[in-house]
């Protein structure tokens, strides 16, 4: 993206004060020029000149006007009759106009149409030469047909009493710009935008309009507070487990239910500007944020076991190695901001991961928490410079709404103890700036979203480790490509699925025996087994899989490897004694990690590592889908076979079997191999294939993913002991 490259279309004015006796006379002719563009805010081109395209044209030209001569202000009203035709505005514009040159001294222009829902016939907007001012912002897109959009704009200048005699130039530029998605916008248009360039997009999730500002740390920031409901239909919307709700009043904030309040304050609620029907902010608590209804977002559960077992990889520890990014509500690939402690605790504050506190270092503030006179104006927007933050003291909600106009708190993604979350605050009391605050998850604040264009994406990373769930969900569906496994260096194919996960779709080939990176510290070692050894309970076993044409090995590599089949207790990394099937998957669930249960619902079923890559995890698993419920088992075996056609029950499949085996010819497919099982000895490859999730099914057995090609079965619920062997495959 390049910012000296978008639509322009010059407005001239051009006059000439004379002498007529015996009246004073005041002549001006208005040219309103038809300008070219060489190119289109939001993409590069190299070679503008080969661009010279008339986007913009402006009617109404060379229009004599004459004013008699006062010793009052005199006004030149005229039309200026604007047509876009932009084929790349398919999602809409925004046209702007600014002063290019103004040769009368205190000369006041406006502009207003009824077109403009923002600069209107009836409140005109002033036209100055600093910024370039939105006249209107429209999300049709009739700027894409052959005739284009048309809006006539009232001009109007003021001309001041007492102006000299002489030869002046009004001149107005028009510039133009195509609006697009922030699903759309990628980390290299944000490398490649200028500091403190502004540009309007829209959530494609609800239509909403936001503000987004490359900021003097090299990201892309929400300049507006999101204002997404989460209790309304929208594009993409997940499958809560427990259904967010709105609070008012004086309603009780409560952990582990997503809730929200609209924030109704006209003068601090982070209206969206400049999209034609403004809307009210919200502010959420920590787990509508987060996007996350599981018990692990209680205030019970600590920081460092959340951010261990949730998506699998987060913690506390303030390093950009350990917070790997988290969409949450953001529409993807926007982001939370990452969290962390201030930077006094860091050796270094240019390397703590804390999101807030980079963005202040970077405005020339210190990362801790202080009264600030220099940073707090950048992040208010009160400084006249075009790298403010533009924040508003929208408040929170403590059962009930409270300091606005005088407090602004913004989520980070990141726990700090059992009970609370880091935000930004910012306190207009004390000119405070606080990058590392933190406080009660339960509490409500405000959510404003960052694109990182440091960020690994689907199409940049190149190992597991380092692909985020951010990235996965901004890549598109189908979109497969090979990463690298660091602990033992082993290749897998990694899958956007429909269900918008990002699949494992080779099966695993981790021998737990053998010595890796980051290997823990098992309990009871794991042991390979082979021939017709019993399985057992309670001690961690895998079986190489050695069936040639069913082995699930891995592609690309150079040296391909055989996956393996692993009991229960080896797939979740797990040698207590809870993985012994005397106890019950309750106690079990409940037990281990804390959190585990089997009751099926996205509420109670966090992620759980196991032998996976961090941050891709285990499948979690449940009950079948039945009628009506389809939407909100955490099964997610059962969702992505519903997002493939299916129903998510155990049947005969017609449709979803080939796409599970990879045998249908669409990028869609799963590509499953039939590597068969391990019960006291190796068997059924070739006809069945069998994968765990991390979820008990009863004391004995435990849910899986089972294939059948003799009867083209898919089962998304099936359950099998834990101590036989089966294949995992990781999920993202």
């Amino acid at each position: 993206m390049r910012q000296d490259n978008f639509n322009l279309s010059k407005l001239k004015l051009t006059g000439r004060r004379i002498w007529r006796p015996p009246i004073l006379g005041l002549v001006f002719l208005l040219c309103l020029g038809v300008g070219l563009l060489s190119g289109q805010m939001f993409k590069a081109n190299n070679n503008p000149a080969d661009a010279a395209s008339a986007y913009i044209t402006v009617t109404d030209n060379n229009q004599a006007v004459s004013v008699d001569q006062s010793t009052g202000d005199q006004i030149i009203q005229r039309t200026s009759t604007v047509t876009v035709k932009d084929p790349t505005a398919k999602d809409g514009y925004i046209l702007s106009a600014k002063l290019s040159q103004n040769s009368i001294s205190g000369a006041i222009v406006t502009m207003g149409s009824s077109s403009s829902s923002t600069c209107t016939t009836a409140s005109p907007c002033a036209i100055v030469a600093s910024e370039a001012r939105a006249l209107v912002s429209t999300n049709n897109n009739a700027a894409t047909t052959s005739d284009g959009d048309t809006t006539v704009w009232q001009v109007k200048i003021t001309i001041p009493a007492g102006a000299a005699i002489g030869n002046y130039i009004v001149d107005i530029e028009y510039s133009e710009a195509s609006l697009i998605a922030m699903q759309d916008y990628t980390a290299e248009q944000c490398q490649a935008a200028a500091a403190g360039a502004m540009f309007t997009m829209k959530d494609a999730r609800d239509g909403t309009y936001y503000r987004v500002k490359k900021m003097a740390d090299g990201n892309c920031w929400m300049v507006d507070n999101l204002a997404l409901d989460l209790t309304q239909s929208y594009t993409g919307k997940p499958s809560w487990g427990t259904a967010p709700v709105t609070v008012s009043g004086t309603t009780t904030s409560a952990n582990n239910v997503p809730q929200q309040i609209l924030n109704n304050n006209t003068a601090n609620q982070g209206q969206i500007p400049n999209n034609g029907s403004a809307k009210a902010s919200y502010l959420y608590n920590w787990c509508a944020a987060l996007a996350d209804t599981s018990s692990a977002c209680a205030s019970s559960v600590a920081a460092t076991q959340y951010n261990t077992v949730i998506n699998g990889a987060r913690d506390t520890s303030g390093t950009a190695t350990s917070q790997p990014a988290v969409t949450g509500i953001c529409p993807a690939p926007f982001r939370l901001p990452k969290g962390g402690p201030d930077a006094a605790t860091a050796s270094n504050p240019a390397t703590t991961a804390n999101e807030f506190g980079k963005l202040d270092i970077a405005m020339g503030g210190t990362g801790i928490g202080r009264s600030s006179a220099n940073t707090y104006p950048l992040f208010m927007g009160t400084a006249t410079t075009d790298t403010y933050w533009l924040g508003v003291l929208s408040g929170n909600y403590i059962s009930g709404l409270g300091s606005q106009g005088s407090n602004g708190i913004w989520w980070s993604s990141t726990a700090s103890s059992g009970t609370g979350a880091y935000f930004l605050g910012l306190s207009r009391s004390s000119t405070g700036v606080n990058p590392a605050n933190d406080d009660y998850k339960l509490r409500s604040r405000a959510v404003r979203c960052v694109l990182n264009p440091s960020d690994p994406t689907f199409a940049t990373a190149t190992t597991m480790q380092e692909l985020s769930k951010a990235a996965c969900d901004a890549a598109a569906p189908g979109t497969t490509k090979s990463f690298l496994d660091t602990r033992n260096n082993t290749y897998y194919r990694v899958k956007k699925m429909a269900d918008g996960n990002c699949w494992m779709v080779d099966n695993l080939a981790l021998d737990l025996t053998s010595s890796y990176t980051g290997k823990p510290s098992w309990g009871t070692a794991p042991v390979t087994v082979s021939g017709s050894t019993t399985s057992v309970n309670n001690v961690p076993q895998q079986a190489v899989n050695n069936n040639t044409a069913n082995q699930g090995q891995i592609p690309n590599n150079g040296s391909a490897k055989a996956s393996y089949l692993y009991n229960w207790c080896a797939a979740l990394a797990d040698t207590s004694s809870a993985c012994a099937s005397s106890v019950a998957a309750v106690q079990y669930n409940t037990v281990i990690s804390g959190v585990r249960d089997t009751s099926g619902t996205a509420t109670t079923q966090p992620a759980v590592t196991g032998i996976c890559p961090a941050p891709f995890r285990l499948p979690k698993g449940g009950p079948e889908a039945t009628s009506g419920s389809k939407d909100t088992t955490a099964n997610e075996f059962g969702k992505l076979d519903i997002a493939m056609g299916g129903t998510g029950a155990n049947r005969t499949s017609a449709n979803t079997f080939p796409l599970f085996t990879g045998t249908a010819a669409a990028d869609t497919n799963w590509l499953g191999v039939l590597s068969g099982i391990y019960n006291n000895g190796l068997g059924s490859q070739g006809s069945q294939g069998v994968w765990w999730s991390s979820t008990a099914y009863n004391a004995t057995q435990t849910y899986n993913l089972y294939l059948d090609s003799t009867n083209t079965l898919v089962y998304p619920a099936n359950g099998s002991s834990k101590v036989y062997g089966r294949a995992v495959r990781c999920v993202l």
